[in-house]
């Protein structure tokens, strides 16, 4: 199964837990996938410039409507995780740690990759560690304390970097467009919300599969 997370927002984070769990019941065997920002939820401009837009009212109120409840996943977010709102509400950018992801897959088994997972989110969440995981020394610390090889690993960033980038394209393509997003048996889901289901075609789709 692939699963796509990006170390840049907290839905990932929640996914690892019942994910790990997951992979402990069924033993299926993980692809990670690192993702650098949500690419769904686009929403093009119809409105000519100097037109007045009919909609902007309506525009506005849909925007103020969707700010509160991001405001209050937020908040849940981060009382699951345990996170100060101030914590939880930082902007990562979250390339360095994609590319140690991207390492961690060439230089350990699946257990080693699901420990870098889960110390990258607790060093960059929780932790006011230097230097910053958005850095090649701060991924390097990351790498270490999880137990996988680092030496070399400045190198892999430059020469592995521009690809990385360039694989959004890509990943649009499969239809994956929001973090966490999975693909199993060639079906992608969207959205930490499917692990339920995800989990009844792993045990075999036994009795009635969840909503």
């Amino acid at each position: 199964m692939q699963v796509y997370i990006n170390f840049g927002g907290l839905p990932s984070w929640l996914a690892i837990a019942p994910l790990k769990r997951i992979i402990a019941e069924t033993g299926v065997a993980i692809d990670w996938q690192p993702m650098l920002g949500n690419l769904g939820n686009v929403a093009s401009a119809n409105v000519k410039a100097g037109e007045e837009d009919p909609l902007a009212d309506y525009k506005a109120r849909r925007a103020a409507a969707r700010s509160r409840a991001k405001a209050r996943e937020l908040e849940r977010m981060c009382e699951t995780l345990e996170l100060s709102p101030q914590l939880g509400s930082r902007k990562i950018d979250p390339l360095f740690l994609a590319l140690g992801l991207l390492w961690a897959r060439e230089k350990t088994d699946g257990a080693g990759q699901m420990t870098f997972v889960e110390t990258a989110f607790t060093q960059t969440y929780r932790t006011s560690a230097e230097p910053s995981a958005e850095s090649v020394a701060g991924v390097t610390e990351v790498l270490k304390l999880a137990g996988v090889d680092a030496d070399g690993f400045a190198a892999f960033c430059e020469a592995e970097r521009e690809s990385l980038k360039a694989s959004r394209e890509t990943t649009l393509q499969k239809s994956v467009l929001n973090a966490p997003a999975f693909i199993l048996e060639e079906e992608v889901f969207n959205g930490r919300e499917h692990l339920p289901l995800i989990e009844w075609i792993l045990k075999g789709r036994t009795g009635t599969p969840p909503v």
